[in-house]
C-alpha cells in the first residue's frame, strides 16, 4: 500500500530559477521520501489518504510561504512553486494510473 516517491523535478522554492530540471538532486529525493514514510504511516493508522494528501498540501503551502519570507523570496516565485505542483501532481497522477 505504500507509495514509493521518485522525485523527478527540482521544487525546491529557495532556487531562483524558472527553468525545470531533469533530475532532483538526492538530497531533495531523501527528504520527500522521509514527508511520504510519514503520510504513509499516516495512512496506516487509518487516516483517509485524501485527507493526508490535502493536509500534505496544506503544511506545504505553509512551509513555503515561510522559506519564500525568510528568503525575501517573491510572490512569482510562489507562483513558480504553485505551478510546479499542478505539474507534478498530473504527472504522478497519469504514473500511477499505468502502473
Amino acid at each position: 500500500m505504500d507509495h514509493d516517491h521518485d522525485h523527478d523535478h527540482c521544487n525546491d522554492p529557495s532556487h531562483h530559477h524558472h527553468h525545470h530540471h531533469d533530475h532532483a538532486s538526492s538530497a531533495h529525493l531523501s527528504v520527500a521520501n522521509r514527508f511520504i514514510e510519514l503520510a504513509n504511516t499516516m495512512m496506516q493508522e487509518g487516516v483517509d489518504p485524501e485527507a493526508v494528501g490535502v493536509a500534505m498540501t496544506h503544511a506545504a503551502a505553509n512551509f513555503t510561504a515561510f522559506a519564500a519570507a525568510t528568503a525575501e523570496g517573491s510572490p512569482e516565485e510562489l507562483d513558480n512553486v504553485a505551478d510546479e505542483y499542478r505539474r507534478l501532481v498530473h504527472a504522478y497522477f497519469e504514473r500511477r494510473r499505468e502502473a
